[in-house]
This record gives structure tokens, C-alpha cells and sequence, in this order.
């Protein structure tokens, strides 16, 4: 959701869009928020917007002039909609909310046996095909290798290795007995 707020007060600042991208977006003349208006009308913490999941409010810090959402005085916090006219001290803004559309749901990520199938069904063309050139052993092991799918490796027969794990199948042969 982006959630910006635009200065309605007649000035050079009229129509200033103010994003805001915080999960608290404090307004007063207090050095450590995010907006510093230059009037003695506004508190030094005057009030926040804070975002809260997919919505939006504002917290009056008993602020010595008030805050207000379309002319009404807010008494701790209230949620603000798109549209809103929220007016701290003698500053008046518009806000606007707008929320990310939402077209399809996020896909899966691939599994291995459907990376390859994606990656071909996307491509715009087929891959142009490569000159023949005589072929080696050595050039048929590699690519027999590469030509294998996860599934193919479970039945390509017995495996070489340490067979040193063998003697675990008694449930006391590791015990020296």
C-alpha cells in the first residue's frame, strides 16, 4: 500500500505530494520527526500515521491544538481513508491511499522436473540447432550424464563406492561383536 499525504494550504507548497514510506510517520517541530513544520500552532509531537497491516491511522498526542479528520477533532486515534483532509495546527493535507492490485495469486516455485519444461514453454523461439561434428567417447559420457533427469539416476543401477557401510546391516556389527 502507498500512503502519501498532499499539502492543501495556499502557499508555494500547495499541492506538495508527501510520501510516506515509515511505519510511523511522526509530524512535529521535535528534531526526531519526520515532519517539522515551522509553526507554533503545532506541538513538537503533534501526531503520527502510523501503519497498521492494510490500514491507516492517526494518533493525536494531546497536542495543544488539536488534530482533525474532515473537521472532526480526534481523541487518541482514528483510521484514515483515501480521501481524508487531515488537519494538524493551521496545516491541512489531503490523504491518499493506494493499494497494490492484486491480478493472480503468486505461482509456486518450480520443481526440478518442471524448470526445464518452464524455461522451453517461455522462450519465444526454439533454440537454433548446431552444426553436426563428429563425436568422441569422451563427448558421449558428459552428455549422457547431462541427457539424465533426477528420475533416471534412481534406476541407473548399482553404485560404486566405500562399501564399508555394508556391515552395518546386522544390528550388532558395530558393536564389535
Amino acid at each position: 500500500m502507498k500512503l502519501s499525504i498532499v499539502v492543501l494550504n495556499p502557499g508555494p507548497a500547495e499541492g506538495k505530494v508527501i510520501p510516506i514510506n515509515v511505519p510511523q510517520f511522526v509530524i512535529g517541530r521535535d528534531p526526531a520527526c519526520q515532519l517539522r513544520p515551522a509553526s507554533r500552532q503545532i506541538s513538537k509531537r503533534h501526531c503520527a500515521l502510523v501503519r497498521r497491516k492494510d490500514k491507516v491511522f492517526v494518533l493525536d498526542f494531546d497536542s495543544t491544538n488539536g488534530t482533525f479528520v474532515n473537521d472532526r477533532q480526534v481523541n487518541g486515534g482514528i483510521e484514515l481513508l483515501s480521501g481524508d483532509q487531515l488537519g494538524v495546527g493551521p496545516l491541512t493535507f489531503a490523504v491518499q491511499l493506494e493499494t497494490m492490485p492484486v491480478n493472480q495469486p503468486t505461482p509456486m516455485p518450480p520443481t526440478k522436473g518442471t524448470t526445464q519444461k518452464q524455461v522451453f514453454d517461455q522462450a519465444a523461439t526454439p533454440p537454433a540447432k548446431e552444426p553436426a561434428r563428429a563425436v568422441s567417447k569422451e563427448d558421449e559420457a558428459p552428455a549422457a550424464l547431462l541427457a539424465m533427469q533426477d528420475s533416471d539416476t534412481r534406476d541407473a543401477g548399482p553404485r560404486r563406492g566405500p562399501r564399508r557401510f555394508h556391515r552395518l546391516r546386522s544390528p550388532h556389527s558395530y558393536c564389535g561383536r
